[in-house]
Parts: C-alpha cells; structure tokens; sequence
C-alpha cells in the first residue's frame, strides 16, 4: 500500500510537470517545469512557500520543484548537516505550483508561508512541527508529536499519536488527532 502511494503521488508529479512541459505557452507567456534534485541525508526541513508542499517517506532522499519555468531553477535547495532548506530571497515564491519531498527519516520539520503542507503516512518516532503560519495537514503515526503554531492550521485528525505536546497562538488553528496508548504498536 505504502508502494501504491508513493508511485500515485510519484506518476502525479511526473505526469503534471510533462504535460505542462510540452504544452504550448500561454497568454501569460510563462511554461511550466519540472526541476528534481537528488539531496543527501536529512532529518530536518525549513521551507517558507506559498506553494503547495508534499512529503513523502521514501527510500531516497529528493527534492522536485514544479513551476514557471523561468524562476524553477531561481530557488536555492541548500544542505546543511542533516537540515534540508528551500530558498528563494526574491519576490518568486509564487512562482511555484508544488514542491514534493521525497524523504527517509523525518524529525523536524518547520513550515511557513501561505501554502499547505501535506505529510502523508508518516510514521516516525518524533517529530517537531512548528508551524508559524502555514497550514499543516498530517497523516499516519508518529510515537511523539510536538507542535508549535502561532497562526497556522494544523490538521492532526488523521494522525495517530502516544504522545502529543502543543503550543499554539490565540489564532491557530489545531485540529487534533487521534490518542493511542503507549501498548498501542505503531502501524506497519
């Protein structure tokens, strides 16, 4: 099932960014394109987009963009130890349709910007989620969770969880998730 996922979302991406590739320019003049980037190692991401941001747990470790061709390859994918950022210092972060994240171990991961974010069947032991002002959907188990929110909306009721701790602003939004017990075992 988690194979299934994957390869959906995978041939999603895939299929956008090469029908948009050949397809002709439009009355604005601009073309989509479809950047992937192979990255080393890492457990935590920092990424401010207004775009929409998909993470999917994976056996590799990939960043691929899809955007106005013109500024597709204007955003910085920087490594730094085992944190993984997405940059653009210009005015161009609109420029982005969709961001999709390929990762294998996920800790630590801080969302910003207007976009949403969408954590698909993770299943990790902990995970940090501060979440300025983004909105934040997750899926699946995580052992423990702690989130962090001044303004955004984190939507958790799909999300198993022992332990939870959470921080949030007098208008975030926290929809919570679903409370196992520590006997409980995490999903295969």
């Amino acid at each position: 099932m988690k194979l299934s996922i994957k390869n959906t979302a995978l041939l999603f991406v895939a299929l956008f960014g090469t029908m948009n590739l050949v397809q002709a320019q439009s009355e604005t003049d601009t073309a989509t394109h479809l950047r992937n980037q192979e990255v080393q190692s890492f457990n935590r991401v920092q990424i401010h987009h207004d775009a929409d941001v998909i993470f999917i747990k994976s056996d590799r470790n990939r960043v691929s963009l899809v955007g106005d061709s013109a500024y597709v390859f204007n955003f910085d994918i920087v490594e730094d130890g085992n944190t993984l950022g997405i940059y653009n210092y210009g005015n161009e972060s609109d420029k982005l349709s969709m961001v999709v994240i390929e990762y294998k171990e996920l800790e630590s991961l801080t969302a910003s910007g207007h976009g949403k974010f969408y954590l698909h069947n993770l299943k990790e032991d902990r995970l940090n989620l501060f979440n300025p002002e983004a909105e934040v959907i997750a899926t699946g188990y995580v052992k423990n969770i702690r989130v962090i929110s001044q303004e955004g909306k984190t939507d958790l009721r799909k999300l198993d969880y022992v332990e939870g701790i959470t921080h949030v602003g007098t208008t975030a939004q926290l929809l919570n998730g679903n409370v196992i017990t520590a006997s409980a075992t995490a999903p295969k």
